[in-house]
């Protein structure tokens, strides 16, 4: 085995933007039917002289004139009309020729999804396509890597419903051949394998991942504009192989030949590192400098294939966001939901308003497709939109709407009641902070059920809390849901405060799923552990990881100077930043305005610039912070420190700024409605 099983864990998902829930991902147009395939089937005598098979057939002489006469059909008809006269005839070797003689004649002929639905199944259902689909089989031991790849590649783009005893001797052969695959062998069998949504296997994947990577190398994938590269990372993503070599391999080449890429390259090499968790700011760099010098040239899909690259992967684009907004706009009508979702996820994720006009251009091109939205579209909609101060349109109050009917049929998970509560509170805060500015009777946020309000209260302290907290939540969650029907209801339950993690779990469902399941401390917790430490060792003061009053943030570390101020110490994740710019994302600036509205003077230190430091540096490092915050820090004795503890006793109460606060301001009016009013 040339790569350990430890190749194919998920990269640190540390990489993925930190949105409340499940994000609606473009992949529905990013099938096989949109990836640029490589213009024609490799002909095996081309192959023979080229010096990349061993050894031809030794029946292949006697096949020549067929071959030739299955070439020179103009129908797929006309292919299968000489497989049935020439039944005695076919070999492994024509056969493969006349698989990928069909599949040629049916991409050239462009005809419409329905139609060419219609004409695989009345293939399919032939007695010479059978007998063809039979000869291949049953010679799937023997093959070349030619036959290997162009013949599964072929019977998977013609939805040939190969059963398991098949689907096994091809991932055997796949593995046994994995060795004298070439470029174009790796990249038809990757698609293959990917258009049949189904895995050879871990050991053969690791020989094509072992093969590939020293083609990389060798410079071998440099054909094709990008087409061959692109379409082995979009296999390996369908796939979900991810190989932590390979793919900076990949990457690496990909960032040098970017200027050379087609769009629709551009595009798929960026979800496909983006959808296998592969970071690499050269590449990303590459995308968005090919898509900013000629925006025209990319389609909607692969507009929206990049852009939902850049937000998982939390790269702001600068000022091709905006490009990427207008190019939105202007095809607004072609959009689909998965396209708004995922655009106002980007928009809330960067804190990007695309301007009045545009907002309203895409809203009313939305509203007419909003009967088709699935709960994780009208939640990402919701949730970025609420983001960017635009909670108050009549899109969210529709949404708001709908939701309540979608939790009562159980369609709404744990990250998509943390994407409504956050919603939610924007929108509250928006109406509070008109009412603050204004003279007029502020409008009313949208209104759940009693119970569905504690379920999305509930998964939102859940997420505070962290992963095993957010598992219990979710538990009772159900049991609040079964219990409606009977008229029962239960409070919400507490929150454990000694758990110090933030924020979500992941951004994907299968982000939730692995969430739940993991049991060890969360990824965050050591950082801010090991600050809590540091302020013991340097005798501050500080309380870690409390909550706010409303439940509504959790503070990484208190601190208050004197008797008036009061001090958020927030240590900032790598995922709750861009990569490249440092900004900090949607959900971070809310949880900023949060405690900021609170009355807290709100300080963040970065996770990545503490890491970086030397061990001994770390406590200068923050003793310089501490010290700018009017903060008495010792590096004495424990004597003296005992004594500054007592002499600053009087300046340490547990309490909230707010307490001592006459603002209107305050989030524990946060619930209410009507300014004044307060939670009980």
């Amino acid at each position: 085995m040339f790569f350990s099983n430890s190749s194919t864990a998920t990269c640190n998902s540390a990489n993925t933007a930190s949105m409340p829930g499940a994000v609606a991902t473009p992949t529905a147009s990013v099938g096989s039917t949109n990836v640029a395939l490589l213009s024609e089937p490799e002909d095996e005598e081309q192959a023979h002289a080229a010096g990349l098979e061993s050894k031809p057939d030794s029946g292949r002489a006697g096949d020549k004139e067929l071959v030739l006469e299955i070439k020179a059909c103009d129908t797929w008809q006309d292919v299968l009309e000489i497989v049935t006269d020439e039944a005695d005839r076919i070999s492994v070797y024509s056969a493969t020729q006349a698989v990928s003689q069909m599949l040629a004649l049916l991409k050239r002929a462009k005809t419409s999804a329905i139609y060419r639905t219609k004409v695989l199944a009345e293939i399919n259902a032939s007695p010479a396509f059978l007998s063809l689909t039979s000869t291949l089989v049953k010679n799937v031991p023997t093959m070349s890597s030619v036959q290997l790849s162009n013949s599964l590649h072929g019977l998977a783009q013609l939805h040939v419903p190969l059963k398991a005893a098949a689907l096994d001797a091809y991932a055997k052969r796949t593995q046994v051949m994995a060795p004298l695959l070439n470029a174009r062998d790796v990249a038809q069998l990757l698609h293959g394998w990917a258009t049949l949504r189904h895995s050879p296997g871990p050991e053969a994947l690791d020989m094509i991942g072992f093969c590939t990577t020293r083609l990389l190398k060798a410079g071998e994938f440099q054909m094709g504009q990008g087409q061959a590269l692109s379409m082995v990372l979009h296999s390996l993503a369908q796939l979900d192989y991810n190989n932590r070599m390979l793919l900076n391999v990949a990457a690496m080449e990909a960032a040098q030949g970017m200027e050379t890429f087609t769009p629709q390259a551009v595009a798929n090499i960026s979800w496909s590192l983006a959808k296998l968790g592969h970071y690499s700011h050269a590449t990303l760099a590459g995308a968005v400098a090919m898509y900013s010098r000629n925006p025209a040239s990319f389609k909607l899909q692969e507009t929206a294939n990049l852009l939902w690259a850049l937000t998982q992967q939390r790269y702001h684009p600068g000022d091709a966001l905006g490009l990427m907004v207008r190019s939105f706009t202007s095809n607004a009508r072609s959009m689909k939901p998965v396209d708004f979702a995922m655009l106002f996820t980007a928009l809330g994720t960067f804190m990007v308003h695309p301007g009045n006009q545009q907002l309203t251009e895409l809203l009313q091109a939305m509203q007419s497709q909003l009967p088709k939205f699935g709960p994780v579209e009208l939640c990402n909609v919701y949730w970025g939109l609420a983001l960017i101060g635009e909670s108050q349109q009549p899109v969210c109050a529709h949404i708001a709407r709908s939701l309540p009917d979608m939790y009562e049929a159980n369609k709404l998970d744990q990250g998509l009641m943390r994407q409504t509560f956050q919603a939610l509170l924007c929108h509250k805060l928006d109406l509070r902070m008109d009412s603050d500015q204004s003279d007029t009777k502020p409008s009313t946020s949208p209104s759940f059920p009693p119970l569905m309000l504690k379920a999305l209260e509930r998964a939102w302290s859940s997420g505070l809390a962290g992963p095993s907290v957010a598992a219990g939540a979710e538990q009772q969650g159900q049991q609040d849901h079964d219990a409606s029907s009977n008229g029962n209801s239960s409070s919400v339950g507490a929150v454990d405060e000694d758990v110090s993690a933030q924020g979500s779990p992941g951004v994907t469902a299968a982000g939730e799923a692995k969430a739940k399941r993991r049991t060890s401390k969360p990824r965050d917790a050591s950082i801010k552990e090991e600050v809590t430490n540091i302020l013991k060792s340097l005798r501050v003061p500080h309380e870690a990881g409390r909550l706010t009053a409303d439940k509504l943030v959790r503070i990484d570390m208190v601190l208050k100077p004197n008797n008036t101020r009061y001090v958020a110490l927030q240590v900032v994740m790598e995922h709750e930043h861009t990569c490249n710019t440092g900004q900090f994302l949607g959900p971070l600036q809310f949880q900023t305005r949060v405690l900021e509205l609170n009355g807290w003077e709100v300080k963040h230190v970065l996770a990545k610039d503490l890491k970086s430091l030397d061990e001994k540096v770390k406590p200068l490092f923050l003793a310089d912070l501490l010290r700018s915050l009017g903060l008495q820090v010792s590096g004495g004795n424990a004597a003296s420190a005992a004594g500054m503890g007592r002499a600053r006793a009087d300046l340490w109460v547990r309490e909230d700024p707010r307490s001592t606060s006459n603002s209107s301001n305050g989030l524990d009016l946060l619930m209410q409605d009507a300014p004044g009013g307060g939670r009980g």
